[in-house]
Protein backbone atom coordinates (compact mmCIF):
# COMPACT_ATOMS: atom_id res chain seq x y z
CA UNK A 1 0.00 0.00 0.00
CA UNK A 2 2.57 2.45 0.56
CA UNK A 3 4.51 1.76 -2.86
CA UNK A 4 0.87 2.35 -4.45
CA UNK A 5 0.54 5.59 -2.35
CA UNK A 6 3.89 7.14 -3.66
CA UNK A 7 3.15 5.59 -7.19
CA UNK A 8 -0.06 7.73 -7.01
CA UNK A 9 1.88 10.75 -5.34
CA UNK A 10 4.59 10.69 -7.83
CA UNK A 11 1.55 10.81 -10.25
CA UNK A 12 -0.37 13.77 -9.16
CA UNK A 13 2.81 15.63 -8.44
CA UNK A 14 3.73 15.09 -11.99
CA UNK A 15 -0.01 16.25 -13.09
CA UNK A 16 0.67 19.35 -10.86
CA UNK A 17 3.86 20.39 -12.35
CA UNK A 18 2.46 20.20 -15.61
CA UNK A 19 -0.37 22.06 -14.63
CA UNK A 20 1.52 24.80 -13.09
CA UNK A 21 4.24 25.02 -15.92
CA UNK A 22 0.97 25.02 -18.79
CA UNK A 23 -0.38 28.34 -16.98
CA UNK A 24 3.11 29.93 -16.48
CA UNK A 25 3.77 29.60 -20.05
CA UNK A 26 2.34 32.82 -21.80
CA UNK A 27 -0.60 32.24 -23.89
CA UNK A 28 1.20 34.56 -26.25
CA UNK A 29 3.88 32.23 -26.60
CA UNK A 30 2.19 29.48 -27.15
CA UNK A 31 0.15 30.22 -29.49
CA UNK A 32 3.32 31.78 -31.47
CA UNK A 33 5.48 28.31 -31.33
CA UNK A 34 1.61 26.60 -32.48
CA UNK A 35 2.02 28.88 -36.25
CA UNK A 36 5.88 29.22 -36.38
CA UNK A 37 6.19 28.52 -40.35
CA UNK A 38 10.42 27.73 -40.98
CA UNK A 39 11.70 27.71 -44.61
CA UNK A 40 15.28 26.23 -45.64
CA UNK A 41 17.36 27.39 -48.56
CA UNK A 42 20.13 25.80 -49.80
CA UNK A 43 23.15 28.35 -50.05
CA UNK A 44 24.99 26.34 -52.91
CA UNK A 45 22.39 26.12 -55.32
CA UNK A 46 21.75 29.69 -55.00
CA UNK A 47 25.14 30.51 -55.51
CA UNK A 48 25.65 28.61 -58.62
CA UNK A 49 21.95 29.27 -60.49
CA UNK A 50 22.10 32.92 -59.20
CA UNK A 51 23.01 34.25 -62.89
CA UNK A 52 24.21 37.62 -62.01
CA UNK A 53 26.49 36.15 -59.21
CA UNK A 54 27.76 33.70 -61.16
CA UNK A 55 28.67 36.01 -64.11
CA UNK A 56 30.63 37.90 -60.96
CA UNK A 57 32.10 35.17 -60.12
CA UNK A 58 33.11 34.26 -63.40
CA UNK A 59 34.41 38.19 -63.88
CA UNK A 60 36.71 38.24 -61.06
CA UNK A 61 38.54 34.82 -61.96
CA UNK A 62 39.05 36.40 -65.70
CA UNK A 63 40.38 39.18 -64.24
CA UNK A 64 42.93 37.24 -61.93
CA UNK A 65 44.20 35.20 -64.66
CA UNK A 66 44.57 38.87 -66.56
CA UNK A 67 46.97 39.77 -63.44
CA UNK A 68 48.58 36.49 -62.96
CA UNK A 69 49.51 36.78 -67.02
CA UNK A 70 51.13 40.01 -66.11
CA UNK A 71 53.08 38.95 -62.95
CA UNK A 72 54.09 35.68 -64.83
CA UNK A 73 55.75 38.37 -67.40
CA UNK A 74 57.74 40.24 -64.74
CA UNK A 75 59.14 36.57 -63.55
CA UNK A 76 60.28 35.96 -67.22
CA UNK A 77 61.69 39.07 -67.80
CA UNK A 78 63.72 38.77 -64.59
CA UNK A 79 64.37 35.11 -65.30
CA UNK A 80 66.11 35.88 -68.73
CA UNK A 81 68.39 38.71 -67.56
CA UNK A 82 69.29 35.89 -64.48
CA UNK A 83 70.67 33.78 -67.66
CA UNK A 84 72.07 36.36 -69.21
CA UNK A 85 74.23 37.41 -65.74
CA UNK A 86 76.00 34.07 -66.18
CA UNK A 87 77.64 35.11 -69.07
CA UNK A 88 78.02 38.46 -68.35
CA UNK A 89 81.68 39.79 -70.26
CA UNK A 90 82.79 42.01 -67.48
CA UNK A 91 82.06 42.93 -63.75
CA UNK A 92 80.54 46.49 -64.80
CA UNK A 93 77.85 44.27 -66.87
CA UNK A 94 77.51 41.79 -64.16
CA UNK A 95 76.68 44.78 -61.74
CA UNK A 96 74.34 46.19 -63.98
CA UNK A 97 72.57 43.16 -65.02
CA UNK A 98 72.18 42.86 -60.94
CA UNK A 99 70.70 46.02 -60.08
CA UNK A 100 68.40 45.15 -63.45
CA UNK A 101 67.06 42.44 -61.74
CA UNK A 102 66.70 43.71 -58.01
CA UNK A 103 64.54 46.51 -59.81
CA UNK A 104 62.78 44.26 -61.63
CA UNK A 105 62.63 41.90 -57.90
CA UNK A 106 60.88 44.83 -56.33
CA UNK A 107 58.56 45.73 -59.44
CA UNK A 108 57.34 42.27 -59.20
CA UNK A 109 56.58 42.13 -55.07
CA UNK A 110 54.81 46.11 -55.68
CA UNK A 111 52.76 44.20 -58.29
CA UNK A 112 51.72 41.46 -56.99
CA UNK A 113 51.20 42.85 -53.50
CA UNK A 114 48.86 45.58 -55.53
CA UNK A 115 47.09 42.70 -57.21
CA UNK A 116 46.06 40.92 -54.04
CA UNK A 117 44.64 43.89 -52.28
CA UNK A 118 42.66 45.72 -55.20
CA UNK A 119 41.20 41.73 -55.59
CA UNK A 120 40.39 41.18 -52.34
CA UNK A 121 38.62 44.63 -52.29
CA UNK A 122 36.72 43.25 -55.49
CA UNK A 123 35.80 40.13 -53.98
CA UNK A 124 34.60 41.82 -50.62
CA UNK A 125 32.03 43.78 -52.78
CA UNK A 126 31.12 41.18 -55.01
CA UNK A 127 30.01 39.38 -51.80
CA UNK A 128 28.44 42.49 -50.15
CA UNK A 129 26.43 42.86 -52.92
CA UNK A 130 25.06 39.19 -53.84
CA UNK A 131 24.81 38.92 -49.99
CA UNK A 132 22.88 42.06 -49.55
CA UNK A 133 20.54 41.28 -52.77
CA UNK A 134 19.78 37.62 -51.08
CA UNK A 135 19.06 39.17 -48.13
CA UNK A 136 16.54 41.76 -50.03
CA UNK A 137 14.80 38.80 -51.94
CA UNK A 138 14.49 36.72 -48.86
CA UNK A 139 12.79 39.73 -47.02
CA UNK A 140 10.41 40.15 -49.83
CA UNK A 141 8.97 36.14 -49.77
CA UNK A 142 8.94 35.98 -46.00
CA UNK A 143 6.68 38.59 -46.33
CA UNK A 144 4.59 37.00 -48.89
CA UNK A 145 4.34 33.44 -47.34
CA UNK A 146 4.58 34.64 -44.10
CA UNK A 147 7.25 32.46 -43.30
CA UNK A 148 9.12 33.27 -39.15
CA UNK A 149 12.13 31.80 -39.61
CA UNK A 150 14.74 30.71 -42.49
CA UNK A 151 17.84 28.59 -42.12
CA UNK A 152 20.55 28.71 -44.84
CA UNK A 153 22.23 25.18 -45.18
CA UNK A 154 24.91 24.07 -47.55
CA UNK A 155 24.14 21.26 -49.89
CA UNK A 156 24.63 19.75 -53.33
CA UNK A 157 23.29 22.55 -56.29
CA UNK A 158 21.85 19.18 -58.31
CA UNK A 159 20.93 15.62 -57.77
CA UNK A 160 24.16 14.89 -59.97
CA UNK A 161 26.52 16.23 -57.04
CA UNK A 162 24.95 15.07 -53.62
CA UNK A 163 27.60 12.07 -53.86
CA UNK A 164 30.44 13.87 -54.07
CA UNK A 165 32.88 14.07 -51.59
CA UNK A 166 33.05 17.49 -51.13
CA UNK A 167 29.41 17.13 -50.01
CA UNK A 168 29.18 14.52 -48.36
CA UNK A 169 31.96 15.71 -45.84
CA UNK A 170 29.79 18.78 -45.49
CA UNK A 171 26.99 17.17 -44.17
CA UNK A 172 29.35 15.30 -42.02
CA UNK A 173 30.66 18.18 -40.85
CA UNK A 174 27.93 20.76 -40.56
CA UNK A 175 29.19 23.90 -39.40
CA UNK A 176 25.30 24.36 -37.93
CA UNK A 177 22.34 22.63 -37.35
CA UNK A 178 21.74 21.03 -40.82
CA UNK A 179 18.12 19.67 -42.27
CA UNK A 180 18.47 15.65 -43.32
CA UNK A 181 14.67 15.42 -43.69
CA UNK A 182 12.14 17.98 -43.92
CA UNK A 183 9.04 17.87 -45.93
CA UNK A 184 8.06 20.52 -47.99
CA UNK A 185 10.25 23.32 -46.39
CA UNK A 186 12.46 24.02 -48.71
CA UNK A 187 11.95 27.37 -51.41
CA UNK A 188 15.49 27.58 -52.41
CA UNK A 189 14.44 27.26 -56.31
CA UNK A 190 11.62 30.44 -55.33
CA UNK A 191 14.52 32.49 -53.84
CA UNK A 192 16.91 32.15 -57.37
CA UNK A 193 14.16 32.50 -59.66
CA UNK A 194 13.18 35.78 -57.78
CA UNK A 195 16.85 36.94 -57.53
CA UNK A 196 17.44 36.31 -61.15
CA UNK A 197 14.11 38.47 -62.02
CA UNK A 198 15.33 40.99 -59.67
CA UNK A 199 18.78 41.54 -60.52
CA UNK A 200 19.38 40.26 -63.96
CA UNK A 201 23.03 39.25 -65.16
CA UNK A 202 24.33 41.13 -67.79
CA UNK A 203 23.79 40.03 -71.11
CA UNK A 204 27.23 39.85 -71.81
CA UNK A 205 29.82 37.14 -71.25
CA UNK A 206 33.01 37.63 -68.81
CA UNK A 207 36.05 38.16 -70.88
CA UNK A 208 38.54 35.92 -71.47
CA UNK A 209 41.44 36.09 -70.36
CA UNK A 210 44.16 38.36 -71.71
CA UNK A 211 41.65 41.00 -72.52
CA UNK A 212 40.31 43.94 -70.34
CA UNK A 213 37.25 43.41 -67.98
CA UNK A 214 35.29 46.28 -67.91
CA UNK A 215 34.74 47.51 -64.94
CA UNK A 216 36.71 45.40 -63.01
CA UNK A 217 34.76 42.33 -61.01
CA UNK A 218 31.46 42.95 -62.84
CA UNK A 219 28.76 45.56 -63.06
CA UNK A 220 28.87 48.11 -60.36
CA UNK A 221 25.66 48.77 -58.20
Amino acid sequence: MTAIAAVGLIGVGGWLRGQVTAQQVPQQSQSAISRTRIALINVNKILKDYRKASYLGQSLMKETEVRGMELKSKQAAIAAMQKELQTAATPEIRDAKERDIRNLQRELEDLDAKHRREMTEKQNQMLTTVYGEIQNVIGILVKTYEVDLVFFYPDAPSDAEKNLPVVLMQKLRPAAAFPIYHRGLDFTDTVVATLNAQYPAPETQPAPAGQAVPGGAGPKQ
